[in-house]
């Protein structure tokens, strides 16, 4: 009785070998995407997920290291968008007020953005790509009209809430 040949394996004159030109399958590098909710949507805001961006662990306290004290970066992009898929769904809006992604090795903004559910509203960041025409937004809420911006020191003549995604601050950017 001849034992069936594993998958992936060939055998030459009895001897059994792996194919060498046979890809494995990836390993799953994020959660699958929670089903669509039934109807209607939800409406978020947010700003600087800095995906790729090895120092903003350090700079914003991120939980996100090595058992050696290193900087995850592959760990703490995956954690964003699982827990960004389980929270958003696809007919959701997303105002995203910047800085999608920054560092060296980055990888660049549209591919994070093909990942996220929802349907993403941009606004430029200092560290998005100058094509990113639009600085602001100005929405209506409820009823109550709201100034989305990254940076809350470039709005000037807004008498009215802003959201914003950039800290406040009094002297110079030391990032």
């Amino acid at each position: 009785m001849k034992a069936a040949p594993r998958p992936g394996t060939f055998s030459i004159f009895g001897i059994r070998i792996k194919n060498p030109f046979r890809r494995p399958k990836p390993l799953p590098m994020y959660i699958p995407r929670p089903p669509q909710r039934a109807r209607g949507h939800k409406t978020f805001v947010v700003s600087d997920t800095h995906f790729g961006h090895a120092n903003i662990i350090d700079y914003s306290n991120r939980p996100f290291r090595h058992r050696n004290g290193a900087r995850d970066v592959e760990s703490m992009n995956r954690t964003l968008v699982n827990n960004w898929n389980h929270t958003v769904s696809r007919n959701d809006i997303v105002y995203f007020l910047g800085d999608v992604a920054f560092g060296r090795g980055s990888r660049a903004t549209s591919y994070w953005l093909r990942r996220l559910n929802g349907r993403k509203i941009t606004i430029k960041g200092n560290h998005d790509p100058l094509r990113w025409r639009r600085i602001f937004k100005k929405i209506d809420y409820n009823g109550t009209q709201f100034l989305l911006v990254h940076d809350p020191n470039e709005v000037i003549n807004w008498n009215g809430w802003v959201i914003h995604g950039e800290e406040m601050r009094l002297g110079k950017d030391v990032r």
